[in-house]
């Protein structure tokens, strides 16, 4: 009652002596003027945060956030600290000392800038009932994770990533559980019961930690195993809930080693030791993301780390690969962070460019060059073949938005343009400047073109320039190659086209790769705004403009090389070529150059005399790609058995474990034959000797082929794998999907429609699991019908989900679909919504381009 009484007088002189101080920005999320705001009056921020997850799930965690800071804002404006609901959540806010009548405006607690000592030390303390929405609670874990602009959503902090502080953790939790975060153990105290709890209560409290921001601020608590390793004095832990003992064994010294030889790796590269006080991973099961680089306390999701035996080379390389990429990123975002999200590609460029040199050191014989090339360009060219390419760099005026600028532009084209920045400037060079750029901003933030300046001035390239129309603009160019007999021989000229007509001009070597002999002869030429012409002797069967692996566009080549490469790629000895030479002829299948039919035949004539494991994992994906979504259905029907015999024998005869697990999953996806489907039955029910070993994964896989092939019995089959599952979050992910693998429309309808619940998408793999299922194309008819509802709720998915949610929301939407119907839809709900917002436009388009070439390949649509 005291404190109330004595708020009045304290807020009407606050009102009188800052009546002309300046608004402070507190629309919804955080705003980047806000956050410029911020970073130029706040400085030496640190936070202590104490937590308390009650037992029961349905009950909120508690929480008090003390966060100092030194202030100064000569205009006096108030301050805003970012939390999402504050008039439902906040329980009371002192400010050094004393309570202050805060604010609730929109995402923000705003303090009284009267409440706050100029240019001294601060402090905040807020009680409050912590949000669920980025705290990830199931009943016996939890996990927070706070990328981009969501730790706001649970806590309260200065919500932006310039404003990096130093963090002390206290969780109190209950005593069956264990926990992990940034900052290592300092004490472990078993706490006896709380006042509102029935279960005995154990309190972890946690080290300070290094400068982070706030996105990387993290946790974990719950029902987790621990395992542990030490080498060379350096000591892991990885904390996981698998059950299966022989699974854990199976992986478990990999993943400690293949985490040492990335850190060991990227200590030499950049000459700066980790750069945090330990390092901890959590495998997480159904995580949003295949990984997230928390300093201390990597998150993963389980399953692409714990690999069964029946795992392809892919599964392989993209474990490693994923391992690679998060521990590049303790220097690459952790230890220098972007200062706004407009650049978070940067740290994600690097991550992967760093992740793809690491790998090499656990597969020594692979070829790596062939490697980058196929698990980079088709993902790039994805999404720059269509009406929703976005650039590299893009400008953020809100951190709301910064979950839709992530995708593979940033994941896959970037890596592509930054070797072609290595190759162009020097690898030398260009380690040396990365080097310069750690060590300045060494625990600071740094922007995209500061680290460019740092290169420009070691390079006699105009990097400004080739930044401009690389990062900074969307799509890729076309390089059209044209044929001509000369007296002498044959005269090749390559153009360049915009093809959106604006006269760009994008720079880069190209390595034309022409067969001579029994090899093949590269020819290197720089392609700017000028054609290029080739004079070559006699009349080559082919060139191909993209010979080098890192040359990026739509290649259109003249047709006579067009026709020899598809009937002949097979023979091109050099494996990186030849993988280059599939990608050209799959861009010319899209663009109608190519009937489908004929690209699948070349395909099933090749694979089983291709060297390349990787080839030929790239050719069985491109496969049911053609087979579901490319031909007419009296044609697949015409040719399924044979494409299932192909596959099958493959399966059986490939001569690495891997090769036949890859076989054995592009069978077990396209088996629609009456034979077919009973073997899928016997392989279940062990009747049948599968031709890779497998485990209950496989197992739960085969299951939902049934399913979804109706085969009879479909409902006991479900019946039978749900009572099989052993672990309890595969069984639980099993329960959930079960209704969009029914054979029943009306219970994928009821499926569908659970789907609008925030409840039923809070398990973000899950949902898109089950979204799948019902888009099958063995359902698109039934499932044309949500096509338009489920684009409707978009907007809400952003709003609620995480970072990939969006976009792969709608992929899952259209994953199954080709025909003119569903297409129309697409444009229907586009043309209706002339002010959707943007970005979100841009995912829809990029997931529809596909069913608008189906539609215009398969049904002689002319939309």
């Amino acid at each position: 009652m005291l404190r109330r009484i004595l708020a009045v007088p304290f807020l009407l002189a606050m009102g009188s002596c800052l009546a002309d101080a300046a608004p402070t920005p507190t629309e919804m999320g955080v705003a980047r003027e806000l956050a410029e705001l911020r970073a130029r009056t706040l400085s030496d921020v640190r936070y202590d945060v104490r937590l308390s997850v009650p037992d029961e799930r349905a009950r909120p965690v508690t929480g008090e956030t003390v966060v100092r800071f030194r202030w100064n804002d000569p205009r006096g404006r108030d301050l805003a600290l970012d939390f999402l609901e504050p008039a439902a959540r906040v329980r009371s806010v002192e400010a050094n000392g004393t309570a202050v009548p805060w604010r609730p405006v929109n995402d923000h607690v705003v303090i009284p800038a009267a409440a706050l000592r100029a240019d001294a030390e601060n402090e905040l303390r807020v009680i409050y009932a912590a949000g669920d929405e980025a705290l990830n609670r199931a009943a016996d874990f939890l996990y927070a994770l706070f990328v981009p602009d969501r730790h706001h959503f649970s806590l309260p902090v200065f919500d932006q990533p310039d404003l990096k502080a130093r963090w002390r953790l206290e969780l109190n939790v209950p005593a069956v559980w264990v926990a992990v975060s940034n900052g290592a153990e300092e004490r472990v105290e078993e706490a006896g019961h709380g006042a509102d709890s029935n279960s005995a209560r154990r309190v972890y409290r946690f080290a300070e930690t290094k400068p982070i921001p706030s996105y990387l601020f993290a946790f974990a608590a719950g029902r987790f195993t621990i395992e542990e390793s030490e080498l060379d004095g350096r000591r892991m832990r990885m904390y996981h809930r698998e059950t299966d003992a022989r699974r854990i064994a199976r992986n478990r010294e990999q993943l400690f080693e293949l985490h040492r030889t990335a850190v060991t790796w990227m200590e030499q590269y950049t000459q700066i030791g980790y750069p945090f006080d330990k390092l901890d991973f959590v495998l997480i099961p159904s995580f949003q993301y295949g990984g997230m680089e928390h300093p201390g306390a990597i998150f993963y999701r389980q399953e692409g780390l714990l690999v069964d035996e029946s795992a392809t080379q892919t599964d392989l390389l993209n474990r490693a690969s994923m391992i690679a990429h998060e521990t590049a990123h303790m220097w690459f975002g952790n230890l220098v962070t972007m200062r706004w999200f407009d650049d978070v590609w940067t740290k994600e460029v690097f991550a992967n460019l760093l992740a793809a040199k690491i790998v090499h050191h656990s597969f020594p014989d692979l070829d790596h060059d062939l490697r980058f090339c196929l698990a980079h360009h088709p993902g790039a060219y994805a999404v720059d073949r269509t009406a929703g390419a976005n650039p590299i760099r893009q400008p953020l005026d809100n951190l709301r938005e910064a979950g839709a600028l992530y995708g593979p532009i940033i994941y896959d084209k970037a890596p592509v343009l930054l070797r072609q920045l290595e190759q162009w400037v020097g690898e030398l060079t260009f380690r040396e400047g990365v080097r310069e750029y750690l060590r300045r901003f060494a625990y600071g933030n740094a922007s995209w073109p500061e680290l460019i300046e740092i290169l420009d001035r070691r390079s006699a390239q105009d990097l400004q320039a080739w930044s401009r129309v690389w990062v900074e603009e969307a799509g890729r160019p076309t390089i059209q190659v044209e044929r001509e007999a000369t007296e002498g021989g044959t005269r090749f000229t390559l153009r360049q086209l915009d093809p959106a007509g604006r006269g760009r001009v994008w720079p880069q070597s190209l390595g034309v790769a022409v067969p001579e002999g029994d090899g093949i002869r590269l020819y290197w030429i720089e392609l700017s705004e000028q054609p290029v012409v080739l004079e070559l002797a006699g009349e080559p069967a082919w060139i191909l403009p993209n010979g080098g692996g890192l040359e990026y566009g739509l290649f259109r080549l003249d047709p006579v090389s067009r026709a020899a490469l598809l009937e002949g790629v097979a023979e091109i000895a050099v494996e990186r070529v030849r993988g280059e030479a599939w990608l050209t002829l799959w861009d010319a299948v899209l663009e109608q150059e190519i009937p489908p039919v004929r690209f699948l035949e070349r395909v099933l004539a090749t694979l089983a005399a291709e060297r390349d494991e990787q080839i030929t994992e790239w050719l069985l994906a491109t496969l049911r790609t053609v087979y579901w979504r490319l031909l007419p259905d009296v044609e697949r029907g015409r040719r399924g058995q044979g494409v299932e015999l192909a596959l099958w024998n493959g399966a059986r005869g490939a001569a690495t474990p891997t090769l036949r697990s890859a076989y054995f999953s592009a069978w077990q996806d396209v088996v629609e034959s009456p034979d077919g489907v009973a073997r899928l039955r016997r392989l279940w029910s062990g009747e049948e000797v599968p031709p890779v070993r497998l485990a209950e994964p496989d197992r739960t896989r085969l299951a939902a082929a049934l399913a979804l092939r109706a085969a009879p019995g479909w409902m006991d089959v479900l019946d039978q794998e749900e009572g099989l599952i052993g672990n309890p979050d595969r069984r639980a992910r099993f329960t959930f999907v079960r209704p969009a693998l029914s054979a029943d429309p009306s219970d994928r309808e009821r499926f569908f429609l659970s789907l609008a619940d925030l409840d039923n998408r809070e398990r973000e793999p899950w949902a898109l699991d089950g979204l799948a299922y019902i888009n099958h194309p063995l359902r698109a008819g039934h499932a044309r019908a949500f096509i338009r509802p489920s684009l409707e709720l978009l907007e809400e998915v952003q709003r609620t989900g995480d970072i990939f949610f969006p976009g792969a929301w709608v992929d899952a939407t259209l994953s199954g679909h080709n025909r003119p119907e569903a297409a129309e839809a697409v444009a229907a709900f586009l043309a209706e919504h002339p002010d959707y917002p943007p970005r979100l436009r841009g995912k829809i388009l990029q997931a529809v381009d596909l069913v608008d070439r189906a539609a215009r390949m398969v049904h002689g649509w002319k939309g």
